[in-house]
Formats: structure tokens, C-alpha cells, sequence
């Protein structure tokens, strides 16, 4: 039992180290792409514009880097695979409909609120991870789906940078401009 705690509490701290580090390398992330001289290659990674979609590659990246990494720690590739994919996925999900909710209620946004919703968002998919970690082996279909999951979003994170939908989710909301500065035609 006192072995079962120690490896629960050993996991909860890693769980908790990569919630943190994953932080504030999204965080840094925000400012890369400026700060490389606008590079376009570097806009697979890295924030293009200030839309809530270049936002999201803030979680999704730092999630799969350091994830991909500190996972290495646990026993079996199912498991590290499916940890990593749950965490990128509750993370970067987490902060599309907790932006558009206060938002909504307060007619704008506050760079204080969008950091907490960083934060708790990158808490969120990191607690989820450690509860798989120290539940059952996920099988092989569940190690698959992980896969899938991560190869498809870190896919929509690339692809929609260069050819964004003229959607408010992709628009710049400083310039109006979408993905690498591409703008809408008049209606």
C-alpha cells in the first residue's frame, strides 16, 4: 500500500510539473513567432495573430512536447500515448468555451482571464492524464484513438493557420485578418 501511495503521489507531482512547464512554454510560445522575425514555418508551432485558434496551439504543442517527454516515465506506450492525447485534447478544448462563456457575460476580454483560462485549462488536461495514469492499462483501440486524436488536431492546427475559414474562432481580433494574414473578401 505505502509503495501504491508513493508511486500515486510521485505521479500526481509529474502531472503537476508538466501542467506547469507546459505553461510557460505555451505562454513563451505566445510571443515566438514575432519574436523569430514572422517566420511562416514557425506558424505550425506558434501563435500567427491574436484569434482564439492560434491561441490554442499554446496548449497543444507545449501539451505534446513536454508531455511527449516527462511521459516517458510511465510503464507502458498505451499509457503514455493516451495521456499525452488526453491532456492536449482537454486542454486546448478547455479554452475555446470557457473564452466565449466570460466573453460573452462581460462584453470583452481581459488578458488577466485569458491567462487564467490558460492555466486552468492546462491544470484540467494534466489532472485528466494523471487519472488515466493510475487507472487501468488503456488498450491498444484506446492507444490508436490517442493517435488519431493528436495526429487530427496538431493536422487542424497547421492546416487551418495557412487556409483559416472565415470563422470568428479564426479571426485575428486585433487586424480582422485570418491565419497568416489573409483577408476576407467583402460580402
Amino acid at each position: 500500500m505505502k509503495r501504491h501511495d508513493d508511486e500515486s503521489r510521485e505521479l500526481r507531482l509529474l502531472f503537476f510539473a508538466e501542467a506547469w512547464i507546459a505553461f510557460i512554454v505555451g505562454a513563451a510560445a505566445h510571443f515566438l513567432f514575432d519574436a523569430i522575425g514572422r517566420w511562416a514555418p514557425l506558424g505550425w508551432i506558434a501563435p500567427v495573430n491574436e484569434s482564439l485558434w492560434e491561441h490554442i496551439k499554446m496548449a497543444f504543442w507545449p501539451t505534446l512536447l513536454v508531455d511527449g517527454l516527462l511521459n516517458l516515465r510511465l510503464p507502458t506506450v498505451a499509457r503514455r500515448l493516451v495521456c499525452t492525447a488526453a491532456s492536449a485534447w482537454v486542454s486546448t478544448l478547455l479554452i475555446v468555451p470557457l473564452f466565449y462563456a466570460y466573453t460573452g457575460i462581460l462584453g470583452r476580454h481581459y488578458l488577466f482571464a485569458d491567462v487564467a483560462i490558460f492555466a486552468v485549462a492546462m491544470s484540467a488536461g494534466h489532472y485528466v492524464a494523471y487519472r488515466i495514469a493510475i487507472g487501468p492499462v488503456p488498450s491498444r483501440s484506446s492507444m490508436l484513438a490517442a493517435v488519431g486524436l493528436l495526429v487530427s488536431l496538431g493536422a487542424a492546427l497547421v492546416w487551418f493557420t495557412y487556409a483559416p475559414p472565415v470563422m470568428e474562432v479564426f479571426r485575428d481580433s486585433l487586424t480582422g485578418a485570418y491565419g497568416m494574414g489573409f483577408e476576407p473578401e467583402a460580402q
